[in-house]
């Protein structure tokens, strides 16, 4: 009841409120394993959307699962909600592409549906020009952005600050990870913008 409406109107005045809707999460892993990289960190790749994808579906977040390399895989709303061993079996399974299998150009093309407001959760081993370029194009579709990225301490540059605060100036989330956070027992995921 609004009371201070009722009383300004002298009728009888309900608030309405928009029911909120849980917002979608889409989980986008990259499947490439550049030269440099090694496959210690693909395997944390792997582990960290596992790991997300566990945390949310406990949740009872609408989440879908897409792996972009030569070969892509997506795993729906429903199929991450009922069928997470199915899921857990591909990721074990899994090995990257030993080749450019232009993730950055699937990112933009492959996710499409999803619907206006979702958080779309990029992780990957690569941060250049081409991801920032395609994720900036995401973000102008009304999208939330975060990405994950593993990065060696050694091979982290002013290059890669420069490319980090360009995607902060479009409201994506940057969060990267070091040998160092590797290491660590336990990952704390923050995915908030």
């Amino acid at each position: 009841m609004d009371w201070k409406t009722t009383a300004r109107k002298n009728s009888i005045m309900t608030k309405e409120f928009e029911q909120e809707k849980d917002a979608h999460m889409a989980i986008v892993l990259s499947a490439e394993l550049k030269s440099s990289m090694q496959q210690l960190s693909f395997e944390a790749l792997v582990e960290l959307a596992a790991s997300i994808l566990v945390s949310t579906r406990k949740k009872g977040q609408s989440v879908s699962f897409h792996m972009l390399g030569e070969a892509e895989k997506h795993f729906t709303e429903q199929q991450v909600k009922f069928e997470p061993t199915v899921i857990q079996n591909y990721l074990a399974l899994i090995n990257p592409d030993k080749k450019d299998s232009l993730f950055t150009s699937k990112l933009v093309t492959s996710l499409k549906h999803l619907p206006k407001g979702s958080l779309l959760l990029c992780i990957t081993s690569q941060l250049d020009q081409k991801l920032v370029d395609s994720l900036v194009i995401k973000s102008k579709q009304d999208l939330q952005i975060a990405l994950y990225s593993i990065i060696s301490k050694n091979d982290y540059t002013s290059f890669h600050q420069s490319l980090i605060e360009s995607l902060r100036m479009h409201r994506i989330s940057v969060q990267i990870l070091s040998e160092d956070d590797l290491k660590k027992v336990r990952w704390e995921v923050n995915a908030s913008l």
